[in-house]
């Protein structure tokens, strides 16, 4: 499951133009296949939404059903047209509310390796890991590209202990008042005082 490399469309999708080599949205049909790729584990699937956003989703495979976004281009401007795989780069069309096309480019939305984007590397392979990664690869299997991808939030710290509780500077023990010391008829259990427990 991967897109690969190409300079034109065949039209394998009716009314579609997508193949392997490209993802295209069509604004009639929301849930084209043709419209996304999924990761070979199918937890994650790359949809080319009719708004011109390339998004990033975690994905059930049993129920079909989408769930959180994990990436996105944020290039909803309009109609989306294509995304097509051209050399190390992708290029996703977008038709602009306003009119006329606009482009953008996978450089913009993560980093390259420029060891790995040479002439002789080619053919290029856009792919989504098991990890949730969208990359695209040489024909060596060297990672030509890699999306930027958000990392995942830190947990909270968690909250101070309440005073009183065991452990506390109060000295208290969960959350009641430390308990009185022991008397003996000689002096307090411990202390120098000369007594039963303490002579």
């Amino acid at each position: 499951m991967y897109i690969d490399e190409c300079d034109v469309f065949d039209r394998a999708c009716y009314p579609d133009m997508a193949t392997s080599c490209g993802l295209h949205s069509a604004p009639w049909d929301t849930d084209s296949q043709c419209s996304r790729l999924y990761s070979p584990n199918l937890d994650y699937v790359l949809v080319l939404e009719a708004d011109g956003n390339l998004v990033l989703y975690r994905h059930d495979a049993v129920t079909g059903e989408l769930g959180e976004a994990t990436w996105s281009t944020g290039t909803g401007v309009g109609t989306a047209v294509s995304l097509t795989l051209q050399g190390s780069l992708w290029r996703l069309w977008a038709e602009k509310s306003g009119g006329g096309l606009e482009r953008f480019e996978s450089p913009d939305f993560g980093t390259e390796d420029e060891n790995a984007l040479g002439y002789e590397d080619r053919p290029f392979f856009l792919r989504i890991g098991g990890d949730g990664v969208l990359r695209i690869f040489n024909n060596n299997d060297q990672v030509a590209w890699t999306a930027s991808m958000a990392p995942a939030s830190p947990p909270p710290p968690p909250p101070p202990p309440p005073s009183g509780v065991y452990g506390s500077p109060s000295g208290g023990y969960y959350g009641y008042p430390p308990p009185p010391a022991y008397s003996s008829p000689g002096g307090v259990y411990g202390s120098p005082t000369p007594g039963v427990y303490g002579a």
